[in-house]
């Protein structure tokens, strides 16, 4: 080939080559950006599912497919609350553009980051818990849906004592580092006070220290156990109920899960609809809201369920006005 040749080829093909590598460069410019959550679930996976496909169903239903128009980053603490603020850190070094966090993660959270949009859907009471200025304005990363758990906190109690009617005295159990699960607790052991039922608080910091605490229980001698729900509690709740089952104890909790994985009844806010209201708040911030001007909602319906099997098996008779006041009966 002639060096006239090569010269008229370079000549063509050097800006056929710059053309492209512009173009491409401009369709990328052009291209949308996939948004990318990161999610952060305390228990185990088979403990999360539950909570985790109803917020995904949240997700679907308002037009987000993981891997498509959109990408989840999932981590699990497996129950063990020394991994959080790896795994927080993780996220955020992600680069996530929002955090769906479990409670038990929200305190790791807030020192972690003050920048990286946060929701959850296990808020007790954020503003006393100082993750948030105010209910309708947070101010801050934070904001998502309060359980208002304190609220019925004082209707378990009740339920407690229309299921034992000489009820005199209640183990009230919770994951202590939770401050969530405590001041749930808290209000509990308020609330018995008021109706002159003796109580005594059980926390637990990890799963390395239950069967201490379940011996203690024991020791104690309840009628009842009143359980609140956490990350932490959901976790260990089989081993939970087995000690119940054991030593003929009715464990009453919050959340439709509980009563289906063998508590007495279980009465509180409907926890999968909040987990799947959860997803509108990420929604809103990937489209521009900030998490600081989002209004955190409290929940409006609230359910009982009654397992009748659970019943049976301790020997206990549900009232009838309870089965009739009941959502769900498990039979």
């Amino acid at each position: 080939m002639t060096s006239r040749r090569k010269l008229a080829l370079w000549a063509i093909s050097v800006p056929a080559v710059l053309m492209m590598i512009l173009t491409a460069s401009a369709l990328a410019e052009t291209e949308p950006k996939v948004p990318k959550i990161g999610e952060l679930w305390f228990p185990d996976p088979s403990n999360a599912a539950p909570y985790q496909t109803a917020f995904r169903k949240g997700l679907t239903e308002l037009g987000y497919v993981d891997q498509q128009n959109l990408v989840i980053v999932t981590r699990y603490a497996n129950g063990d609350p020394s991994r959080l603020p790896g795994l927080v850190a993780e996220l955020i070094a992600l680069k996530v553009d929002v955090m769906f966090l479990a409670p038990r993660a929200l305190q790791v959270a807030q020192q972690a980051t003050k920048t990286v949009p946060i929701v959850s859907a296990g808020f007790t009471d954020p503003v006393a818990e100082g993750f948030a200025v105010s209910l309708a304005r947070p101010g801050g990363n934070m904001t998502g849906l309060s359980w208002q758990s304190n609220d019925s906190s004082a209707k378990r109690l009740q339920l407690a004592q229309e299921v034992i009617p000489r009820l005199h005295k209640v183990a009230l159990l919770f994951d202590a580092v939770d401050r969530t699960a405590y001041d749930e607790a808290e209000a509990s052991r308020l609330a018995a006070s008021h109706a002159r039922i003796g109580s005594q608080l059980f926390g637990i910091r990890s799963a390395g220290e239950l069967d201490a605490t379940l011996a203690a229980m024991k020791k104690a001698r309840p009628q009842i156990i009143i359980m609140t729900l956490s990350g932490l509690t959901a976790f260990l709740r089989e081993r939970i109920l087995t000690f119940a089952a054991v030593t003929n104890l009715p464990v009453i909790s919050e959340g439709r899960d509980s009563a289906e994985a063998g508590c007495l009844l279980s009465y509180g806010p409907q926890t999968f609809d909040l987990w799947r209201r959860a997803a509108v708040y990420v929604d809103k911030i990937l489209k521009g809201a900030k998490p600081g001007d989002l209004p955190i909602e409290q929940p409006t319906k609230f359910e009982l369920v009654v397992n009748l099997k659970t019943a049976k098996a301790l020997g206990v008779t549900i009232p009838e006005p309870i089965l009739l006041r009941a959502d769900e009966v498990i039979r």
